[in-house]
């Protein structure tokens, strides 16, 4: 609070500005807030409307903002990216690398995903797609989980 007192409210008022400054550099928080609320990352939806390109910008960013959570270890990020990939609306669907994300999620911390969800992604993938979604499966959780 001490450290905020002298900022100017017009700088406050930058809500957009200050969260993109946290997540480009590193803040988790930050990050993932940014990921959470692409009204008040982008600015509000009148900035969204006059410039439809600054979703295209937003949606790489908030990857890349999830994807650096998830290395860091964020259980967050990691069922985050496995629901991005299973919608398809942040980045295009992949069911192989959504399955792979939940299962490095479910090994981190088991229970945090349910059965019915990794049951469902299992029914639409081959046997191949399963096999290949343990091994991404196993980097994932290596670069997010053993070192953290």
């Amino acid at each position: 609070e001490e450290e905020c007192r002298d900022i100017p409210v017009e700088s406050l008022a930058a809500k957009s500005d200050w969260l993109r400054r946290g997540a480009e550099q590193g803040h988790l928080g930050a990050q993932l807030v940014f990921v959470a609320d692409p009204e008040q990352a982008l600015g509000g939806l009148q900035e969204i409307f006059k410039n439809p390109d600054v979703v295209i910008e937003y949606k790489r960013q908030a990857m890349e903002y999830l994807e650096s959570a998830a290395d860091r270890g964020s259980m967050d990020a990691l069922l985050r990216l496995g629901n991005a990939h299973q919608v398809g609306v942040m980045t295009e669907q992949d069911n192989t690398t959504s399955y792979a994300y939940y299962l490095a999620a479910e090994r981190a911390a088991p229970g945090t995903v349910s059965s019915n969800r990794q049951q469902w992604l299992r029914d639409r993938l081959s046997v191949e797609q399963i096999r290949e979604s343990k091994v991404k499966a196993e980097e994932i959780y290596d670069e997010c989980c053993t070192t953290h």
